[in-house]
């Protein structure tokens, strides 16, 4: 027995999850279904807050997602289960390939391109566009201002105005006279501090990853030309690095953290080991190779005077590709001894396979299956024979056996459904020391603050559960953003003061004027209203409610000041969500005031304080609801940040008839 959660006894070290489908058992839907039943069960398992030995097996501790690693066949296989984890909103930790593709990535390449050729405005665009100084819409503009400006002139490299990051390459470029291709990455990494830029994306793990995987490549570069006795240079660098990402040799970082799932293959988990393992692809079938090109052997052992004889290449061609079921050709290859001897290839390298699988786990071996059974690891245990089933969904009993003891399995039988709910990921907040005073140019933030993209300082938004307030409202045909402003625009101006006749044609005005009429019935829509204002009554008993309520007020400077008040160099560190920008950071040095200006869809005041209301998008059955509710909580934080009284702050979704609080 392995240790368990914190409330119930030890369980078996083997686990079975038995997936069925809710529409029909007998027949479970197509791909990605299998691996979003994985990545749901896995944050099920990570809920129950199981335990796990430590390294010494002398105590317990809680299991953390970078305990628990999926094998699987293959690559695309990796990347399928990568997404299901994302989905599930899990973090994944995968090594793959196309690093100059990620934004980090071109946006390193693109300043080293930039130092090496001032005048590629291709590298100098990107810069641009990736570090958010200009959109596509002003480098275009900018770009053929200056062309038709300058038709006459050689140089193309101007044409940018006062952009600092350009400007700060260009003042670089003296220093990079002697230094390696390594050096001068590295110069750029900090001097541009692409690393804080680099964060700003999300998933800061994997940026920072794939940032230092190109660093490794630069040394990796000058290895090999001293080994070659070439020259180094940057631009042989850049060329290198192109020839790796045509080879897809470019491979990223894999931002394997205590809060991500190792997802990799079976042969790449050779010589590793990981608390809970869990084995994917039991199902898949048999693949003997025997098409293509095979290395045929004449002899059993090699003579070691003729290393290449008695050997030679054999390459057969499948005329029939995927169609070569019950066909002449396959009847006839089924008889033949070298599809005997092809296949007892694969069962022995299946075999081999799933040992290195197996012996992956520590304290749990987890073992996924469905009504497809498990045809590789029935094969293995019955030396060819996938028709006996290992593994019954109905027992806790298993054929294997150790020291003479059967050993037992925990079977967990659960019914997935078709569709699966869309879950954020948790994006913590990332610890970094302030930006450098001095040198480096003092940013100035608007006077604007941007409050959709923009926190107030020391503020953590949390979700609180959906709250049910009204039914379903109901539309023909599929939805068009329309419906959603059509019934949010009325919920919100509905007077339930004026008769009911003019309520109702009020609702029949508005669906007309949005053009969706014939999709919403205007009887229903005012019943969801009717609902919505009799759950507002009851929640809050507002005294006053006002619609699309304007507040504007300036900020006192706000720069450097933490969760407590004290300046950033008392903390030593910042804290910043990396989806958002803390007001003030490393901003005017903390003496300009700024403007702030909110709208609240609908405005309620109470006797303990006041209620804002947002409403959001439609959220598809409130698969999304958490996604536009972090999306809207920015601009909620803004009224309790700025008004003197109690703020409380809810999303609503009309369609679903449910709403969301958003605690400060």
């Amino acid at each position: 027995p392995k240790p368990s959660t914190l409330n119930s006894k030890p369980s078996p070290a083997l686990q079975h999850w038995h997936f069925r489908s809710e529409l029909d058992e007998r027949r479970p839907p197509g791909a990605p279904w299998f691996d979003n039943c994985i990545a749901d069960q896995v944050r099920v398992l990570l809920e129950r807050k199981p335990l796990i030995f430590n390294k010494k097996r002398d105590i317990t501790r809680l299991i953390r997602p970078g305990d628990i690693a999926i094998l699987c066949r293959s690559n695309r296989q990796c990347l399928s289960m990568a997404d299901a984890l994302h989905r599930a909103g899990l973090k994944a930790a995968i090594a793959r390939n196309g690093l100059l593709e990620t934004p980090e990535g071109k946006l390193a390449v693109a300043c080293l391109k930039y130092l090496l050729t001032p005048s590629d405005s291709l590298a100098a665009a990107e810069i641009l566009f990736l570090t958010g100084s200009m959109d596509l819409e002003e480098i275009v503009e900018r770009r053929l201002q200056y062309l038709s400006e300058n038709a006459d002139s050689p140089i193309y490299g101007g044409g940018w105005g006062d952009a600092s990051l350009l400007n700060q390459l260009l003042s670089l470029r003296p220093r990079t006279a002697d230094l390696s291709a390594s050096e001068i990455l590295n110069l750029v990494l900090e001097e541009l501090d692409l690393r804080r830029a680099a964060i700003q994306l999300g998933n800061p793990d994997q940026r920072l990853d794939n940032l230092d995987r190109l660093r490794r490549y630069a040394l990796d570069y000058e290895s090999a030309c001293q080994r070659l006795h070439s020259a180094a240079s940057l631009g042989g660098f850049l060329l290198w690095l192109n020839q790796l990402a045509d080879n897809e040799l470019d491979a990223q970082g894999s931002g394997e953290t205590e809060d991500a799932v190792k997802v990799l293959t079976y042969h790449r988990s050779k010589g590793l080991e990981y608390p809970l393992t869990i084995c994917h692809a039991l199902e898949q079938n048999l693949k003997e190779q025997v098409w293509g090109l095979n290395l045929v052997s004449e002899v059993e052992e090699p003579d070691l005077d003729n290393i290449l004889g008695n050997r030679w290449l054999r390459f057969w061609v499948n005329p029939y590709a995927d169609q070569l079921r019950n066909t002449p050709l396959e009847e006839a290859l089924l008889q033949t001894e070298e599809w005997a001897l092809a296949s007892r290839t694969a069962l022995e390298e299946e075999a081999r396979l799933l040992y290195v699988g197996l012996t992956r786990a520590r304290d749990y071996l987890v073992f996924p299956t469905t009504v497809k059974g498990t045809g590789w690891l029935n094969r293995v245990f019955s030396h060819g024979d996938e028709s006996i089933p290992t593994l019954d969904p109905n027992s806790d009993e298993t054929p294997f056996y150790h020291a003479g003891m059967p050993i037992p399995i925990e079977t967990e039988i659960t019914y997935k459904p078709k569709d699966f709910p869309v879950y954020l990921p948790d994006e913590s907040p990332v610890n970094y020391h302030a930006t450098r005073r001095g040198k480096s140019p003092q940013i100035h933030l608007p006077l604007l603050i941007d409050t959709q993209h923009e926190m107030p300082p020391g503020v953590q938004p949390t979700l609180g559960g959906p709250m049910v307030w009204g039914s379903w409202l109901e539309f023909k045909g599929e939805y068009a953003p329309a419906i959603g402003k059509a019934v949010a625009t009325f919920l919100m101006a509905d007077d339930p003061m004026i008769t009911h006749p003019a309520r109702l044609a009020n609702a029949q005005k508005q669906l007309q004027i949005r053009g969706v009429s014939e999709q919403v019935s205007a009887e229903k829509l005012l019943r969801q209203s009717e609902a919505f204002r009799a759950f507002l009554e009851k929640k809050f008993q507002p005294k006053k409610t006002l619609t699309k309520y304007l507040f504007e007020c300036t900020l006192p400077p706000l720069a450097g000041r933490g969760p407590e008040g004290r300046s950033s160099s008392e903390q030593g560190f910042q804290a910043a969500p990396p989806a958002f920008r803390v007001v003030g950071e490393d901003a005017n040095n903390g003496t300009e005031r700024r403007l702030l200006k909110l709208e609240a869809d609908l405005f309620l005041e109470t006797e303990n304080g006041a209620v804002v209301i947002a409403f959001a998008p439609f959220a598809e059955g409130m698969k999304k609801w958490k996604q536009h509710a972090q999306g809207l909580a920015p601009g909620l934080a803004w009224w309790q940040h700025a008004m003197e009284r109690s703020v409380s702050c809810w999303v609503v979704f009309p369609i679903e008839g449910q709403m969301v609080e958003i605690s400060l």
